[in-house]
């Protein structure tokens, strides 16, 4: 029995990014519903309990949209769940659960260890072999691989669960080594701006990474994104409520600012000043650049383009004229900037030609990029670390 499917955009560009959706299924097969010792309404209020409901409908279009794979369980994780946690497994609730979130026997305490092992065999190894896959193909082929851990967790904590931590609106997991500190801090402010109060690995922690690559590969990026079911459903009946479109929105912001974070991330922005080139990354200190900006007597800056518009790729004449057209208008404007170009670390992608401009505030860095088609630019302030700007969150690509 395939247990599990990967869906992707064949007709959109592709990019290094894989929507985990492990627990959005309610479906349980007749020959795994026998081993349950819970009655029919039992089983349906344990399901609206334990499944996170409706996460495939937030999430896996976006990932569609923006050239990912969205990576989708199809049974429930009351028949098998995905990532058996050692903390879990002494709460009855490992690889193959064995009791309910309130504590009841699941299955009967006689359990028998070849079902166990059936299980195992014919779901949970296919399964963490799948995803184990997609990853490496991702690895193979962009060096890179960007994990969206996409789950649900209900507004009161569930008997089994830690009733004293928070339950923010957005709950952000991660762990260091799978993530850095400016990608979470950009996850956040997109929370934030939303008006969604945004908790750091609480109620829940952590990011789903195949073992192959579990802290010894930090070319996989993971983070889960936890949304609070208040938000967008009603948890007495299960349905959908009227924030759930805000929702859909969200986390297609979510996922979008991710995915574009760690493309800009992987990205070294050359600009050639008076005193030679110079090199800017996101979140890494530029110490050339804050004594250059000094000297000026700058507080600001921006590196810009006009190079492949909405995420598109341009013809080459369409890009040298736009990025023509940007040069005439900084000029217009008295502006200082100095030309330089975008080179990716990873990938086959070439060069950007761009122009990093000096004395803009942040909204002025933001209006010149939507003026030439560009939903990011980088950008900061002397002393401070480069950061990206984000004016418009679509799912248009990159």
């Amino acid at each position: 029995m395939k247990n599990f499917s990967a869906h992707r955009d064949e007709h959109r560009p592709s990019n290094p990014l894989l929507v985990h959706l492990p627990h959005s299924s309610t479906n349980i097969p007749a020959p795994y519903r026998s081993q349950f010792l819970l009655s029919d309404a039992a089983l349906d209020r344990e399901l609206l309990a334990m499944t996170d409901h409706y996460t495939d409908e937030l999430f896996a279009e976006h990932a569609l949209a923006l050239g990912g794979t969205a990576f989708v369980n199809q049974l429930s994780r009351l028949v098998f769940e995905d990532d058996a946690l050692e903390g879990m497994s002494k709460k009855g609730m490992g690889a193959v659960y064995t009791s309910s979130s309130d504590g009841r026997s699941l299955r009967a305490p006689d359990f028998p260890a070849s079902a166990r092992e059936e299980i195992l065999r014919d779901l949970f190894r296919p399964y963490a072999q799948a995803l184990s896959s997609e990853v490496s193909s991702q690895l193979d082929r962009f060096g890179r691989c960007l994990i969206i851990d996409a789950h649900s967790f209900p507004a009161q904590p569930l008997p089994y669960e830690e009733a004293t931590l928070e339950r923010p609106d957005l709950c952000i997991g991660y762990d260091d080594f799978h993530a850095s500190e400016p990608l979470i801090a950009a996850l956040e402010r997109t929370g934030l701006k939303a008006g969604w109060s945004v908790g750091r690995n609480t109620p829940f922690a952590g990011s789903y990474v195949p073992l192959a690559y579990y802290r010894t590969d930090p070319r996989v990026v993971s983070v889960m994104i936890e949304i609070n079911r208040s938000r967008y459903m009603n948890e007495a009946t299960g349905e959908c409520s009227a924030g759930s479109e805000e929702t859909r929105s969200l986390a297609g912001q979510l996922v979008e600012t991710a995915l574009l974070f760690e493309a800009f991330r992987n990205t070294r922005f050359h600009a050639v000043i008076p005193s030679g080139d110079i090199c800017i990354r996101v979140g890494e200190p530029c110490p050339e650049l804050d004594a250059f900006l000094e000297t000026g007597g700058h507080e600001s800056w921006v590196n810009v383009t006009a190079h492949n518009p909405h995420g598109q790729t341009a013809a080459d004449g369409e890009n040298e004229r736009a990025q023509n057209e940007l040069a005439r208008e900084l000029g217009s404007k008295g502006l200082a900037f100095y030309p330089g170009e975008g080179r990716a670390d990873i990938g086959d992608w070439p060069p950007e030609p761009s122009f990093l401009v000096v004395g803009v505030s942040e909204s002025e860095a933001l209006e010149l990029g939507c003026r030439y088609g560009q939903a990011v630019v980088v950008a900061g302030e002397r002393g401070q670390a480069p950061r990206l700007l984000v004016r418009e969150i679509r799912t248009s690509g990159l």
